[in-house]
């Protein structure tokens, strides 16, 4: 205790806090955005080659000498990252930084003279230089702002390179605006305006402590080190120099120097966090942001803004980014840190300067690679360009989730063991972790059935116009009969509801079949259904067939309905208690992605067209083709082998022990006591009848009907619904018609309603991880997604079957009974036809709250 106060008491040391602030300021500042210049620059460069050398540059020559400009600056960071650990290690932190200010300074002065000198290689050279100063920055100021901060300083001061680094991109923007210096005769000066913030910096430079840690373990002077430590920490921390002084003792004493490059690749315990290091560095260019402010401009006049306007838009943008990295320093210091990672401290000194060099490598690396490639993939792949940086994003967060330990309070030679194993270092062999088996199952299991649910729901909007001009032409060259208009709405809203008719029949005896023939057999039921329906989709137009059009879609209804009762209650079952929450909402989840992807896929550009449009209808089956491989390795439901295979006990307690890992036997016999004696269960299945008898299921029953309905009724569907009915290609309701009404143009109207789709999406991909962190009833209210993981609790083994298939009986039918209805109801009352969804909210919130229990363990 004793040691943490003294360590908190260093919070206003002036020699600490007053460097490192100057320090980030100034020397991590990256010169201002040669983008908003380059018009003037572009000109510049043409005139002087005409002039000094007599050619004339094509338009093609100029953009390359332009990206040559451009791209120098990332060469030469990558290039300074390398040499940044070599550096740092021979002339030491402090001295590595002054040679990255006085490369800073060779390189302004470059800029400031070139257009005098007329010389387009003196501004090449210029970027080069800067370049190599920003590499080295980049890999040595955040491990050099960390050696010298106290353990509770390293994380608040350890983010102020980035807030350097945004802060110099908001100089660089105002800098380089036309009412500035953002002008033909000024430009050189926004390019080296930055000289006057390095020379701030470096003026005190005398002053700046080496680290201590570089001192005493790297370069073995021990006296040095201690002397530095007095002069950050004061005269009045010898107890906390102390403690610091004698943790180097024990690394200096256990740890060998291995500073090379090949030592530290070929180190098993840095191979983990090295990967991490370079996915993060990489993966922040990857993310999109940088191929946003590269564009930013472009961007925003594209949107209807002037040149101007957009340059203020942008400046907007980059105060918007600093404003949130002004809440790192803050954030570190009360928060833990894997939201908020500092790198540096998942390697002890000696193999920290090579670690971050490669970081650094990745980061300009990748930057160099976004910088080049982004303007052709934009034009070849237009918005959908932005996918891979989304992908790229869900990738690094999975890794942070299994694989970043927390470092906060911690020392890196107490973060380094974390990491050592490998990719062995997460434990999956506890119940309280996912093991392998329940991960492929519920992700395989998800991909194979509740995505093609979620597509059946969604994928009739794309096509619509072109499936009903098809539907009019089968009918008339087959029967000789030409369709009205009322007719073949009438046949249209057959084509649509007959899918949703399906999902009724199918809940009917969806309890019978998982009693029947088990929960993963049901399942695999389903996924051939669907197979049959996607096939007759196909063939439907090829042999101008409505009727098959329609067994199609009722079949897939069947399938849905199948699947929305069977999948829930099967992963529920396979799940330890403390997982139950989390894999009960994955239906949920694939179906929201589901209906995603059939608004990319009936996108016009796609197979939402007159010749593709059978396609689209059938392009589900890919996603169960995929998953049908995996089902050989899943288990059937343990609880379902005890009810109804009594002499396949042992086979149960096999299915438990893949799922929940051999080392968890004696949890497995906790949570399934019957497993571990052998005793029979009552196989006894409650029928319709007696549940609905039953007084004590008369509650449970009532909230499970209230929740699905409410899922349906609520509104959400509504707007799905009426988009499916409309009659013409131009009229859209709701979502659509809200973005047309703002100025949106049909088709943009189209890609915003398929960013509100995606956002669905993300909202729901969130719930499998606060179900288990957060009360069951506060996430129902505050969303009825959490109603699939809450309802299944709220019934034992024997009713839960019957129960499932009710409330999936009743989702089905509201379904069909918005999809039918709602129309009408709406052409009657206008926008007043969601006061009854309004009502229906309210109902479901008051019954919830007065009568539904928390099922959370």
């Amino acid at each position: 205790m004793e040691l943490r106060n003294l360590e908190e008491s260093q919070h206003l040391c002036p020699q600490l806090t007053k460097g490192e602030v100057i320090i980030s300021n100034g020397g991590d500042r990256a010169p201002p955005k040669i983008r908003d210049c380059s018009k003037l620059i572009k000109s510049w460069c043409n005139d002087v080659i005409n002039q000094r050398y007599n050619v004339q540059l094509s338009a093609s020559n100029l953009e390359i000498l332009w990206a040559s400009i451009v791209s120098v600056f990332l060469i030469g960071g990558a290039i300074g990252s390398l040499g940044g650990a070599w550096v740092a290690n021979k002339f030491g932190r402090k001295g590595c930084f002054l040679i990255s200010g006085l490369l800073f300074m060779i390189g302004g002065i470059m800029f400031s003279f070139c257009r005098m000198a007329n010389s387009v290689e003196m501004l090449i050279l210029g970027r080069l230089l800067v370049g190599l100063a920003s590499g080295l920055t980049t890999a040595t100021l955040p491990m050099y702002l960390s050696e010298i901060a106290p353990l509770t300083l390293r994380g608040a001061l350890g983010v102020f390179c980035a807030v350097g680094v945004t802060g110099g991109v908001v100089v660089g923007q105002v800098f380089s605006l036309r009412n500035i210096f953002g002008t033909s005769d000024l430009w050189h000066y926004a390019l080296s305006f930055y000289m006057v913030l390095v020379i701030i910096c470096y003026l005190p430079c005398c002053y700046f402590p080496e680290s201590p840690k570089y001192l005493y373990i790297v370069h073995g002077n021990r006296e040095r080190a201690l002397r530095e430590l007095l002069r950050l920490r004061g005269k009045d921390a010898l107890v906390l120099i102390q403690h610091e002084m004698e943790e180097m003792d024990m690394e200096i004493s256990t740890k060998v120097v291995t500073s090379s490059f090949f030592s530290v690749l070929s180190d098993p315990a840095l191979m983990l966090p090295l990967i991490i290091v370079c996915c993060f560095h990489g993966g922040q260019q990857f993310s999109g942001i940088n191929a946003i402010f590269y564009y930013s401009v472009s961007i925003f006049e594209k949107a209807g803004l002037s040149t101007a306007d957009a340059e203020w838009a942008n400046l907007g943008a980059g105060c918007l980014n600093l404003a949130t990295s002004f809440l790192g320093p803050v954030l570190m210091a009360k928060v833990n840190r894997r939201p908020l990672m500092m790198f540096s401290k998942l390697f002890e000194v000696a193999p920290r300067s090579v670690a971050m060099s490669m970081g650094s490598l990745a980061s300009w690396s990748c930057n160099f690679v976004i910088g080049m490639a982004f303007p052709s993939l934009s034009r070849v792949w237009g918005a959908f360009v932005f996918l891979p940086f989304s992908l790229t994003c869900a990738l690094l967060f999975l890794l942070t989730k299994f694989y970043l330990p927390e470092t906060r309070g911690r020392d890196p030679s107490e973060v380094a063991p974390l990491v050592a194993k490998g990719f062995r270092s997460k434990d999956f062999t506890t119940t309280t972790s996912w093991r392998p088996l329940l991960v492929v199952t519920c992700f395989f299991t998800t991909l194979g059935s509740c995505i093609p649910v979620g597509y059946f729901l969604g994928i009739m909007n794309g096509p619509a116009v072109f499936i009903k001009v098809w539907c009019y032409d089968a009918i008339r060259s087959k029967y000789g009969l030409s369709l009205s208009v009322s007719q073949l709405d009438v046949l249209w809203a057959l084509i649509v509801a007959i899918f949703l008719v399906g999902g009724i029949c199918g809940s009917l005896f969806a309890a019978w079949c998982c009693n029947k023939f088990g929960r993963k057999s049901t399942l695999l039921l389903s996924k051939f259904l669907l197979m049959a329906s996607g096939c007759v989709l196909i063939l439907c137009r090829y042999m101008d067939s409505v009727s098959l059009l329609l067994l199609g879609r009722f079949i897939g209804g069947v399938a849905a309905a199948l699947i929305t009762t069977a999948h829930p209650m099967y992963l529920l079952e396979i799940s330890p208690a403390n997982r139950k929450g989390s894999v009960g909402v994955y239906t949920a989840l694939g179906v929201a992605i589901g209906i995603c992807v059939s608004e990319v896929i009936g996108l016009k550009q796609l197979f939402g067209n007159a010749e593709l449009w059978h396609y689209a209808l059938s392009f589900y089956m890919i996603f169960v083709l995929g998953s049908l491989p995996s089902y050989r390795w899943f288990v059937e439901s343990p609880e379902w082998l005890l009810k109804h295979k009594q002499q396949d006990c042992l086979v149960a307690r096999k299915a438990l022990k893949d799922l929940y890992g051999s080392q968890s036997i004696s949890v497995i016999y906790k949570e399934k006591p019957q497993v571990a004696t052998s005793e029979p269960v009552d196989s006894k299945e409650l029928s319709l009848l007696a549940v609905l008898r039953n007084p004590k299921f008369r509650l449970p029953l009532i909230l499970v009907l209230t929740l699905q309905a409410c899922q349906q009724l609520c509104g959400i569907n509504a707007v799905m619904s009426c988009k499916e009915l409309l009659t013409k290609v131009e009229v859209f309701y709701y979502s659509v018609d809200i973005f047309t009404e703002a100025g949106f143009s049909v088709d943009n109207a189209n890609w915003m309603n398929l960013a509100c789709g995606l956002l669905n999406c993300a909202a729901a991909a969130l719930t499998p991880f606060v179900i288990n962190r957060f009360p069951r009833r506060s996430l129902l209210f505050s969303s009825l997604t959490g109603c699939l993981a809450t309802s299944f609790e709220l019934f034992e083994d024997s009713a839960r079957p019957v129960a499932m298939s009710m409330g999936s009986f009743a989702s089905w039918s509201c379904n069909f009974m918005i999809a039918m209805f709602f129309p009408l109801l709406e052409n009657a009352w206008g926008s007043f036809a969601f006061l009854p969804c309004c009502t229906v909210c309210i109902y479901s919130l008051i019954l919830s709250w007065r009568y539904l229990p928390e099922t959370r363990p």
